[in-house]
């Protein structure tokens, strides 16, 4: 069995015409499909102590999405608020049109951190790693990435856009 591991963005897409939550995020997306699919896999991201990372944490344990080895911040978890207008969804802006700081900080924190030793030994444990441009843009992921076999890197690679930077 295919080990997959997303590493990275993860958030709610609140749909305001039905009142549900969507978790997602590319990297968690990644994550649950492979499961879905018939893969083991597991998920390193960034978490708020609301209950939209409640919301995320009970998805990812029904559908068996380990996510142990992510971080958990005293902060509001990243959401985007949208409509169903003429079966399309259009994102809205926040109702006092600010966005809350600490939602883009929890989004930045596993870049601003960065992986422990811990965290690199339990992702080359996977066959294949996936993170995203907005995760994978950042020095502490070009740093594990750096950290990696250059055998397991390239397995990791493929699933990623080639970024002629990384070296």
């Amino acid at each position: 069995m295919v080990k997959v591991i997303g590493v990275g963005d993860c958030m709610v897409d609140k749909n305001l015409t039905t009142g549900m939550m969507y978790p997602g995020g590319q990297a968690l997306n990644i994550a649950v499909n492979t499961k879905l699919c018939g893969a083991q896999s597991a998920f390193i991201g960034a978490f708020g102590d609301d209950y939209i990372a409640d919301h995320m944490k009970k998805t990812m344990d029904e559908i068996g999405i380990d996510y142990s080895h992510s971080h958990f911040y005293h902060a509001p978890n990243a959401f985007a608020r949208y409509k169903v207008i003429d079966n399309d969804r259009v994102f809205q802006r926040s109702p006092n049109g600010r966005y809350n700081p600490l939602q883009g900080a929890i989004r930045r924190m596993l870049a601003y951190e960065g992986f422990s030793q811990e965290d690199i030994a339990y992702i080359k444990g996977f066959d294949v790693m996936h993170t995203s441009l907005w995760t994978l843009n950042t020095p502490a992921t070009v740093r594990l990435l750096k950290n990696i076999s250059r055998s397991w890197r390239a397995k990791a690679l493929k699933s990623l856009m080639t970024f002629p930077w990384i070296t």
